[in-house]
């Protein structure tokens, strides 16, 4: 456990100052949108959680390979893979929903580093040599049980580090960062598979954790990050602000960010339900026994009851599904003859597409334009799936993959964007568990029906099925959303 002493109001716990590009306001727009690349990794917060998250999510790609291949190998069976590489994200749900507030009343640097030691242990546990499979199931769905508050805690406290315009490109470098290191995790995971054994790619995941641990630990010194957010309150962003002053400031700032009225409720919860900070009206104490429920239904209030934050939730959960050819591509490669290396290839490619699309969509688009390219790019995610029977080969239908993520990716950042700066600082631990979780939850349960069908089809004919899915299920949300002129406020929130 990080310590979350008082030296956190020491001059070390302050970020450090935010270059004056950061707003934009000192440079040309062409210089100005590099010096806030640049900005990023030079804020001290933000470098060391990216440094944490790219290197624990090469790890959990290489264990993913190491799984899925494990689990072929010893059945023989599609579904039981695919079945596997759903609990690395199903398990989430749950995590999200009745852990998420952890990084609400505890600081979320401390809940980071805590989840990945954890984390670190019940990975080297699945490495023990002989180990039932049974077993390796039960200790990777309570691993993926704690993504849920460390995704919320991380997530949460990135707001609060990044100010302004730093907050999309913050985003945008870390979805793109992330899919950097899933294409190498994968890549070196089927070579290490191959090379050696699914128990030693294991113990490199395990070592991943550990070192994420200490990164946070002894590299986030921010007050956001230090500090529980109900003891603080509405934290601005890095540096003086009237939202860091004033929560009520704070919850208007955002609301105009999202292209809402400040005079509404930004938080979308009902007024007679439970107070999201989850007190008492009555003195102030805390509800106790009746907070591990209180906080899920606090949660999915925040987001299901507000028209934005839903909308863009449910893009979102909608373009999870296409991390399908991941979990299908040990059958599909085991159906072409090849070995664990090219499945790790295989399962890179939708990675790969992901990189190019989020650097195109966050640094060659315009803000003003991405809301309009969003349900296209959404579209254009599920196409390249149907064509999957066609492909001639593994590399064919490794860049119809690549297609299908750097659209996917693309689209997910806009969706991301507009959920994150819709949601106030006090109750976005909760939101954002609520809205991983149902991420991890449609990736999961879609991954688990794909399996079942490509048992009972084939791989590719499996692919093709959900990406006709895809394209009918993001038409229907988009006239929904338009019905209740989410759209047009997202619009108008982009142009701000």
């Amino acid at each position: 456990m990080v310590s979350t002493g008082a030296d956190a109001s020491g001059p070390e716990s302050s970020p450090e100052p935010m270059p004056e590009s950061a707003t934009g306001s000192q440079a040309g727009p062409a210089e100005g949108r590099w010096a806030q690349r640049l900005a990023l990794l030079r804020h001290r917060d933000f470098r060391y959680l990216w440094l944490a998250e790219i290197l624990s999510v090469a790890g959990d790609q290489v264990a993913r390979v190491a799984l899925t291949v494990l689990v072929l190998q010893r059945t023989g069976s599609i579904a039981g893979s695919a079945a596997v590489y759903a609990l690395t994200f199903l398990p989430a749900l749950l995590g999200g929903m009745f852990l998420g507030h952890l990084a609400d009343r505890f600081a979320r640097r401390t809940v980071m580093a805590a989840c990945d030691l954890v984390r670190c242990v019940l990975v080297a546990l699945m490495a023990v040599p002989g180990i039932p499979l049974p077993v390796v199931c039960a200790l990777l769905v309570v691993t993926v049980l704690l993504t849920g508050p460390h995704g919320a805690a991380r997530s949460s406290v990135l707001p609060d580090i990044l100010g302004g315009n730093l907050l999309p490109q913050g985003i945008a470098l870390r979805q793109v960062s992330a899919q950097l290191a899933q294409v190498v995790g994968f890549a070196c995971g089927g070579v290490l598979v191959a090379a050696a054994t699914p128990a030693g790619a294991l113990l490199i995941d395990s070592v991943t954790f550990a070192v994420s641990s200490l990164l946070v630990a002894f590299g986030v010194r921010a007050a956001a990050a230090v500090r529980p957010a109900e003891a603080t309150g509405a934290s601005g962003a890095a540096g003086p602000s009237r939202s860091a002053e004033d929560p009520d400031a704070a919850a208007a700032d955002l609301a105009v960010d999202a292209g809402l009225p400040t005079g509404s409720d930004p938080t979308g919860s009902d007024p007679t339900g439970p107070d999201p900070t989850g007190t008492d009206p009555a003195g102030g104490a805390p509800e106790g026994k009746r907070r591990a429920l209180a906080d899920p239904r606090t949660g999915l209030r925040t987001v299901l009851l507000h028209p934005r934050r839903r909308y863009t939730a449910l893009m979102s959960w909608l373009i999870g599904i296409y991390v399908l050819p991941e979990a299908l591509a040990a059958g599909y490669a085991a159906q072409l003859g090849a070995d664990p290396a090219d499945t790790g290839i295989l399962m890179a490619a939708g990675p790969v597409g992901s990189v190019v699309g989020g650097a195109l969509f966050a640094f060659a688009i315009p803000a003003a334009r991405r809301e309009s390219w969003m349900v296209p790019l959404a579209v254009g995610a599920a196409v390249p799936l149907t064509l999957t029977p066609l492909a001639t080969g593994m590399w064919a239908a490794f860049a119809l993959w690549t297609v299908s993520g750097a659209c996917a990716m693309a689209s997910m950042v806009q969706a991301q964007t507009g959920f994150i700066r819709a949601t106030p600082s006090e109750v976005r631990g909760r939101a954002v568990g609520v809205a991983a979780s149902g991420l991890m939850a449609s990736q999961g349960v879609a991954i688990l029906l794909a399996g079942i069908v490509a048992q009972w089809s084939a791989p590719a004919e499996a692919l093709a099925a959900f990406g006709v899915l895809g394209v009918l299920l993001t038409l229907m949300l988009f006239t929904l959303g338009r019905s209740g002129r989410v759209v047009a406020d997202e619009a108008a929130g982009a142009t701000g």
